[in-house]
């Protein structure tokens, strides 16, 4: 991997793949590294210039102060890494919580987006915008099990010190939501392999504050927006992009969790690489 340093001094991991295009791809998280979507989007390399990098405070990149894990600085270091290799506009895929730094990318450097590609993506994450629409998402018998394992961890783990156990716990009782197809679970969980992140705390905090919502009008930018329905809280998020994002596209896959790029590969391919033609 190559490095370059920010404006505040803090050394950031990237890659580059392909040709075409400029794509800076912003990887999920806030416990994973850009790794696991390299192989996937492959396929991609003849159509575009894939720029994969960690965040600061993930993987292989620097970590730094903590008051700069914010969605906003994430996506002012796009921007660096943009200006960096010298390109004049990028387009920015994104992946879970990655949405939230391509959506700030859009937001504060408008003049240099090009285009947004959201991959079970949300623009927020309070109770208050997304509690209801993911619970009809979810389904019955879904939340019947999402109760069950929030009760084993009320019980077992709610109680005990912060640890790599802990956390896991606590994200299993997201597995529920996010959940897709049986016959790929495995290949689902070969891509989530747990990350020791400085940042992850700190983002998954302000990742349940924040709602974007009321600024989507505001992105004039081509998006596409691709999803399956079997991701409750991602589900409810699309319907929200959607709504409220002025020049874009929408595609859903029928019983299809968090991952579309496992579970849909060829699809999922096939439209994002329409969507940089």
């Amino acid at each position: 991997m190559e490095r370059f340093e920010t404006s505040d001094h803090v050394g950031i991991a990237y890659e580059v793949h392909g040709q075409g295009s400029p794509v800076v791809v912003c990887h999920g998280g806030p416990n994973t590294t850009h790794e696991y979507l390299v192989e996937d989007l492959s396929p991609l390399e003849d159509h575009a210039t894939l720029i994969f990098h960690d965040y600061r405070g993930s993987g292989c990149s620097d970590s730094a102060p903590r008051a700069t894990y914010t969605y906003e600085r994430l996506a002012d270091d796009v921007d660096e890494l943009r200006a960096r290799l010298a390109l004049n506009r990028v387009s920015v895929l994104a992946h879970s919580i990655g949405g939230y730094v391509a959506l700030e990318y859009a937001l504060r450097h408008p003049e240099r987006c090009e285009r947004l590609i959201l991959m079970s993506c949300t623009p927020a994450g309070t109770w208050q915008r997304t509690a209801l629409p993911t619970l009809r998402a979810l389904g019955l018998a879904r939340f019947m099990k999402l109760c069950g394992r929030a009760s084993v961890y009320a019980l077992w783990w709610s109680w005990r010190r912060s640890s790599d156990e802990k956390t896991l716990a606590r994200f299993s009782i997201m597995g529920v939501m996010q959940e897709g197809q049986a016959a790929f679970r495995d290949k689902v969980a070969a891509r989530e392999v747990f990350a020791d992140n400085d940042n992850a705390a700190t983002l998954e905090q302000i990742g349940f504050r924040t709602d974007l919502t009321g600024e989507l009008a505001r992105i004039a930018c081509p998006v596409l927006i691709v999803f399956g329905d079997h991701d409750a809280p991602f589900a409810a998020g699309a319907q929200l992009l959607a709504a409220h994002l002025p020049n874009a596209r929408t595609i859903s896959f029928k019983d299809v969790g968090h991952h579309p790029l496992v579970e849909e590969h060829n699809r999922t391919i096939s439209a994002i690489a329409d969507a940089l033609m």
